[in-house]
């Protein structure tokens, strides 16, 4: 995941709002504030392998790896195919695949879209980062994997109801979001996911 929560700021997350519909027996958060995906520093290279065991794996981030310095090239989906490594988005997502795969060959992944952003310079309507990329591109990147695997989609960019109308409501900075805005992609999750659970 991408930061859960930011700046020592604590909300209630999306998971705590999940619980008032879905109760798992155990719950465990990995989420790290300021990681790509991506590159040899990212979460699928140095932190992937250490995750906990899980039934369910919910795979939440593009952001940073749109936004932060040394920005992420999304590559191809010949990249996730290939499995060639870190160094692509699509190509370190294969990786983390792997690595849930590895940890429970049975495991089920949902992944979620990035959110709605207008934080650092940097929009998910019309903003390019140095590579050339949006947001989008990354997001569509997810819905490719998703779809290319099976894997269960949440698309926040057009589901959860974070948007440039009410960054101030949904959000504390208009990137990462506030109680509201952590409820309204619970909504997003359980509309999607309730019935499969």
């Amino acid at each position: 995941c991408d930061s859960p929560s930011s700046n020592g700021v604590q909300y209630v997350g999306f998971d705590a709002h999940i619980d008032r519909y879905l109760k798992f027996n155990i719950k465990n958060i990995y989420g790290f504030s300021g990681i790509k995906l991506a590159q040899t520093s990212g979460f699928s290279n140095s932190k992937a392998m250490s995750m906990p065991t899980s039934d369910y794996y919910v795979i939440y981030l593009g952001t940073n790896d749109f936004a932060l310095n040394t920005q992420t090239i999304v590559g191809t989906v010949s990249d996730y195919d290939n499995s060639t490594g870190v160094n692509t988005f699509f190509g370190a997502f294969r990786t983390l695949v792997d690595a849930i795969y590895t940890k429970n060959p049975y495991a089920k992944i949902i992944c979620f879209t990035p959110n709605q952003r207008n934080y650092a310079s940097l929009n998910s309507w019309n903003s390019t980062n140095s590579n050339g990329n949006t947001l989008d591109d990354f997001a569509e990147s997810i819905r490719t994997i998703s779809n290319f695997n099976g894997f269960y989609l949440v698309d926040l960019m057009k589901e959860a109801q974070i948007n440039r109308g009410n960054f101030s409501l949904n959000t504390y900075d208009s990137l990462h979001p506030n109680t509201r805005g952590y409820q309204e992609i619970a909504e997003a999750f359980i509309s999607k996911m309730y019935n499969r659970f």
